[in-house]
């Protein structure tokens, strides 16, 4: 080299830029392409050794002391030796962050759990409220022009039951004076001791004259107005 320092100048500069720059290809940007490659997998999720830090550490420690001879004009005695970070505590530490990390995942399911019970019991709601209004419309009274000829047609049923009540009333009559020897007289059998309908005086009515449904007479001539029961 010194032969051809003197004659072709040009020439060894570029020979040391060469150089210079295989150095840096070899060792500085292989070691940042480490940190960077590192750095990536972690950023994404992928699994990091303990070991893999301790490296990363130790060419970062390497590319720091390069630049302070190179670029700064240090000694590479400025730098100790290297030396790797004490383990104690780590693993507690290292179990902290798992646990935080652990206890992140779980609220975030759970934060998914109740958003999704808040959207179900907000769904609950509405439909109570959808058939409060179903039954709310249901039990409203109806109006009047359809109410009239439910009356109408209750009252009919009423005065029809009230008369089958009275025949009823009347049979019951008829038989039970039947039972103690009292005949009621019909169309073709008359009985004059049972009379149907009488006229009698001293009624309780505006004209004092009344008509019971029946009168029994007895043997004297006793006669006893009676009305249905």
């Amino acid at each position: 080299m010194p032969s051809t320092i003197y004659t072709d100048p040009e020439s060894e500069l570029v020979k040391l830029r060469n150089l210079a720059e295989r150095m840096v290809d070899k060792l500085v940007l292989d070691k940042f392409h480490l940190l960077r490659r590192l750095e990536n997998s972690a950023a994404h999720g992928e699994t990091i050794r303990p070991m893999d830090a301790l490296r990363a550490l130790h060419e970062a420690w390497q590319l720091a002391r390069g630049v302070h001879v190179s670029l700064t004009g240090g000694k590479v005695e400025d730098f100790g030796s290297y030396k790797e970070p004490p383990t104690k505590g780590i693993d507690s530490k290292a179990a902290i962050k798992r646990e935080k990390k652990r206890l992140a995942e779980e609220n975030s399911a759970k934060e998914i759990q109740i958003k999704a019970m808040l959207a179900e019991l907000e769904a609950l709601r509405a439909s109570e409220a959808a058939q409060r209004a179903v039954i709310g419309k249901a039990n409203s009274p109806l109006p009047k022009e359809k109410i009239e000829p439910f009356a109408l047609q209750i009252q009919a049923s009423v005065r029809q039951l009230h008369f089958l009540e009275d025949k009823t009333r009347e049979y019951m009559v008829d038989r039970d004076l039947a039972l103690v020897g009292w005949s009621v007289p019909t169309a073709a059998k008359l009985n004059p001791a049972v009379g149907l309908e009488v006229e009698v005086q001293h009624q309780g009515t505006e004209t004092g004259i009344g008509y019971p449904d029946y009168v029994l007479w007895d043997d004297n001539g006793n006669s006893r107005p009676s009305c249905k029961r």
